[in-house]
């Protein structure tokens, strides 16, 4: 009874520890995913007060001085350009996508842009391959009635922000599109190239809003793990952070094992103890067996010699 008592609380133990573990993980990959999601936020809200500089200077340039609002519009833009390093370039379009300024326009423009288009609002559009093995973000804010302006964000950017997070071995952070293609990611279990790929996003977050705690299987690597997703940053990126399982558990792997070695080492003393009983207790019949086959030789012998039986009792100075 003892024994099963020991076994059942150690299995116990071991079921709480092991969704402790686990529940510690979920939290930690949402925590990740979270603040991540914030710096994005604060990040990107800076590129929308720069956009919405620039629309404010150009109205005003439109009334001050029309004649130069062009030229100024553009000394402008290029300011806000080389005060963002991570931005390539910003360009005004037309509602076609055609550069009205200096630069190169979108003509996808109109198929991601004006269905989300809102007033002071800076729209995040796909990505688009620079030709020199890297990415480029195409971002959109209105300017004006049917006009745009368009720049463009170094995809490395977002990189940057994830880069050097305490994720562990199997750890990744991932930025997402609402479309579930990959902005950016960064994982400590190897070095990949997956911006650009398209995957599946989990019903919770299917619009790329909100956030959830999930366990699944990575479509991008196959690990395993507790994967955080936030989307409240308002611009359509969802931030998704993993914590590999096999890592978070390896602790509690250790720990099973030295549960089942004292396990298997109370078995074996209660093997041994069981083992010495036995063996005791089958010499002992043995030994009365004997006594009782010699008593009945003796009885025999007795009987045959027609003699009787002395006991001497020392205490009561006495034969029988």
């Amino acid at each position: 009874v003892l024994g099963v008592m020991l076994m059942l609380g150690l299995a116990v133990l071991l079921s709480q520890d092991r969704q402790a573990r686990i529940d510690a993980a979920h939290r930690q990959s949402l925590a990740l995913a979270t603040g991540v999601d914030r710096l994005l936020y604060f990040g990107m809200r800076n590129l929308e007060r720069a956009m919405a500089g620039i629309s404010a200077d150009a109205e005003a340039f439109a009334t001050t001085a029309p004649e130069q609002a062009q030229a100024l519009l553009a000394d402008g833009m290029a300011g806000v350009v080389s005060r963002h390093a991570e931005l390539h370039s910003i360009v005004l379009v037309d509602a076609r996508g055609q550069a009205m300024t200096s630069g190169e326009g979108d003509p996808a423009l109109p198929d991601w842009a004006v269905p989300m288009r809102s007033a002071g609002r800076l729209l995040v559009g796909p990505l688009q391959a620079n030709g020199e093995g890297d990415w480029w973000l195409r971002l959109a804010f209105p300017f004006g009635q049917d006009q745009w302006l368009l720049s463009r964000l170094h995809a490395s950017e977002f990189e940057r922000m994830i880069r050097d997070l305490d994720i562990g071995r199997d750890g990744s952070v991932t930025m997402l599109d609402q479309h579930g293609t990959v902005l950016a990611r960064v994982q400590n279990g190897g070095h990949a190239d997956f911006v650009g790929r398209r995957i599946q996003l989990p019903e919770q977050v299917r619009n790329a809003t909100g956030t959830a705690s999930l366990r699944m299987v990575s479509q991008l690597d196959g690990i395993e793990r507790t994967a955080g997703f936030s989307g409240t940053n308002g611009y359509g990126v969802l931030v998704a952070a993993g914590i590999g399982l096999d890592e978070a558990l390896a602790p509690w792997g250790r720990l099973a094992a030295l549960a089942s070695a004292i396990v298997a080492l109370y078995g074996m003393g209660l093997g041994y103890l069981v083992y010495r009983l036995a063996t005791g207790e089958r010499a002992r019949d043995a030994l009365l067996d004997e006594l009782e086959a010699q008593a009945d030789w003796l009885d025999q012998a007795q009987q045959a010699a027609a003699t009787g039986v002395w006991r001497l009792e020392p205490d009561e100075m006495m034969i029988r």
